[in-house]
């Protein structure tokens, strides 16, 4: 723990048939390349990242559980891989997927209102970091027809534990779909 607190992200998680899948590219890719960043890190799509004191991080959980019950749930396609120039290799969103989940994460950034350490502006979720140019081509091509959807009917907050790894920290934030609240009435007339 530093001065500041402890660090957390706020995800998306695929179901559990999901993460076994993306678990099993990490296992085809360490097979072929060997040890790389992000192997053991489970399957997300990453909204951001925060640091909390004990006492911030209970205003966080109630600000997210209070943001979740507002939205509904979508269901989200990925289908092939694509990569960035600092060498992740990552499954994309369909064009149809990619539009209203990104605008979910601007919701939920914007709503939690707190100063971030990394707000993701382009959702995905990483196979694997850091690639040296030769294993992006490999991964790239090994997994071009990766193809995974799911439900998204919930965030997760994660903690991070070391070792530039996080663990899963709370799930207790449904997507319930009630009605927003109406904006305050600000006149009279």
């Amino acid at each position: 723990m530093d001065q500041i607190g402890i660090k957390y992200s706020v995800v998306i998680t695929p179901d559990d048939k999901g993460t076994l899948y993306v678990d099993g590219l990490k296992d085809e890719l360490f097979s072929e390349i060997g040890w790389y960043n992000s192997r053991s890190s489970k399957a997300h799509v990453t909204i951001c990242e925060f640091f909390a004191s004990e006492q911030k991080l209970n205003a966080v959980v109630r600000k997210l559980k209070e943001i979740a019950c507002f939205e509904k749930p979508i269901y989200l396609n990925f289908e092939g891989v694509d990569s960035y120039p600092n060498g992740a290799v990552f499954i994309k969103p369909t064009e149809d997927t990619k539009a209203p989940l990104k605008e979910l994460m601007v919701r939920v950034q914007k709503q939690l209102n707190i100063k971030t350490s990394y707000k993701s502006k382009d959702p995905h979720i990483s196979i694997g970091r850091q690639l040296r140019t030769e294993n992006v081509q490999i991964a790239s091509k090994m997994f071009e027809d990766a193809k995974l959807s799911f439900n998204c009917s919930n965030i997760f907050l994660r903690k991070f534990i070391g070792e530039k790894q996080f663990e899963l920290f709370s799930t207790d934030f449904p997507f319930l779909g009630l009605p927003p609240k109406p904006d305050a009435q600000t006149s009279l007339f």
